[in-house]
């Protein structure tokens, strides 16, 4: 899940003016990035067929209620909301959450078949509204979470998302300097990789990198550490994010180039 903290702007185009990265300003005011909503998970899965799915967002502060707006977009964390073509429809839209009280958010697909064949990712925004301050001198922040939304069709509901012989690790013998590290997604599902690090002999070098492998997505990863591809058994470690956003761990050995 990822937190933005941004300063405070309009309902109806709150992103417009949500452009700047505001953590170090923060950080010279004094004042807390702090979200007192929040979502019940870090993911979310819709499956074909579910007529509607829940989500719970629980308002944290004891004292002061909350006004957040939802929306989804597909990908571009600029997008106003309602700029994308979306095919949910989200009830409500906008709510306002007593001090230390939930709300209950249903999200409802609306639109056409999307690809039968694998999964399909959105993006869930909450946006937490702060209310106009009545000091002049005091700066507002609205802080915005934005999770993953993925669509799961009928046809692979059945089998593993994280399958570890669908994704496959291969020296690029193409690249040049340094080297580089082919991961293949030959699966229906996302990868989502928070770490990966080739263990080549007793050495292991950390590829410091986290990312997501769409599905049958092939990505080049480099190694910086090294000029050329190494002879001998070399494996891959790395850790994944699953259903439930916790961490599952696997190594896979790293394949010759083809």
């Amino acid at each position: 899940m990822k937190t933005t903290t941004k300063p405070h702007c309009a309902i109806a185009h709150p992103l417009r003016c949500m452009k700047f990265l505001l953590v170090a300003a923060l950080a010279l005011l004094g004042a807390p990035a702090y979200a007192g909503v929040s979502l019940e998970s870090t993911r979310v899965i819709y499956k074909e067929g579910q007529r509607d799915i829940s989500l719970k967002l629980s308002n944290t502060d004891k004292l002061k209620n909350a006004l957040v707006q939802i929306w989804m977009d597909d990908g571009d964390p600029d997008a106003d909301a309602g700029q994308a073509s979306i095919p949910f429809l989200i009830n409500p839209p906008l709510a306002k959450i007593e001090a230390a009280k939930a709300q209950v958010v249903r999200i409802a697909f609306i639109g056409e078949k999307l690809n039968p064949q694998s999964e399909t990712v959105f993006w869930l925004n909450v946006l937490e509204i702060p209310p106009k301050s009545t000091e002049a001198s005091q700066l507002s922040f609205a802080i915005r979470s934005r999770v993953k939304f993925f669509y799961r069709p009928k046809a692979i509901q059945a089998l593993e998302p994280l399958n570890p012989e669908k994704l496959q690790w291969r020296w690029n013998a193409g690249s040049s300097a340094p080297v580089q590290i082919q991961a293949i997604n030959t699966s229906a599902f996302h990868w989502t990789i928070t770490s990966a690090v080739a263990v080549i002999g007793q050495n292991e070098y950390d590829l410091n990198i986290v990312t997501m492998l769409s599905p049958g997505q092939v990505v080049s990863l480099p190694l910086k550490a090294l000029e050329r591809i190494p002879s001998g058994a070399a494996r891959m470690r790395i850790i994944a994010i699953n259903d439930f956003g916790g961490e599952s761990k696997f190594e896979f050995a790293i394949n010759d180039a083809p």
